[in-house]
């Protein structure tokens, strides 16, 4: 029998709210600048103070919301300038993370690559308006998928600590998925994203370690572009 507070599966209470919470960030259901009042959550995940409190001040500390003294927290608005510093970031990590693993490239890894392509290809997201609550789950899985295929390729190049390093960096840009799927519809995103996903996979077959860091620069500022843009346009709304 699972321990009071600890699911069937040995997740916590808190860990299930923390990991609700985090989904509900990324996918925009909270405005930036929006309070997280205490009741209201507890009221909508279910749980009561303890567990609510845990959850907070995890997400508190990987900088996603931000407390506001003694009167609870608030949700971070995204900048313009974090934006650049994150994508600045993921190039330098996974770009060198997709250098070594295709330097180091074998069979086995090609293949598992392909394979979370195809994963990524079979759930490309319908068009549909992103407030939709199917939709919505159809983009999360997406975005599993989406993850899924790039540590794949990350974890080809053989680094533990790397592979960290890249995660902790992922997760920060997470912030950013809601302005992204503002910026354009979520389909568009996927669809541009499947054509450039098919290249990254092209150039890791071929083993030529600096095409694959240059292919996935562009991949990634391409992302980073177009979140600024819609930033931009909010900072002067």
């Amino acid at each position: 029998m699972a321990r009071q507070g600890t699911a069937a599966d040995g997740t916590t209470t808190a860990e299930r709210i923390y990991c609700a919470i985090k989904r509900d960030l990324f996918d925009g259901v909270f405005e930036p600048g929006a309070r997280l009042g205490n009741k209201a959550l507890q009221e909508r995940y279910g749980c009561g103070v303890s567990p609510l409190r845990e959850a907070l001040s995890r997400l508190s500390g990987q900088s996603l919301i931000e407390a506001e003294g003694h009167r609870g927290f608030r949700v971070r608005r995204p900048t313009r300038a974090e934006l650049a510093d994150i994508y600045s970031l993921r190039v330098l990590l996974e770009g060198e993370a997709i250098s070594r693993a295709v330097a180091r490239r074998g069979p086995d890894w090609c293949e598992e690559v392909a394979l979370r392509l195809a994963g990524l290809i079979a759930n490309q997201p319908p068009e549909a308006d992103v407030t939709d609550h199917a939709y919505r789950l159809h983009a999360d899985a997406w975005e599993e998928c989406h993850r899924a295929f790039h540590m794949a390729i990350y974890r080809g190049a053989g680094s533990p600590s790397l592979l960290t390093s890249i995660e902790a960096v992922y997760d920060q840009s997470e912030r950013f998925r809601h302005a992204r799927w503002r910026a354009t519809s979520y389909s568009a995103v996927s669809q541009s994203a499947r054509q450039e996903h098919e290249i990254l996979v092209e150039v890791c077959r071929d083993g030529a370690p600096e095409t694959a860091r240059e292919v996935l620069a562009d991949h990634l500022m391409g992302t980073a572009k177009v979140v600024d843009a819609w930033l931009a346009r909010q900072d002067g709304a």
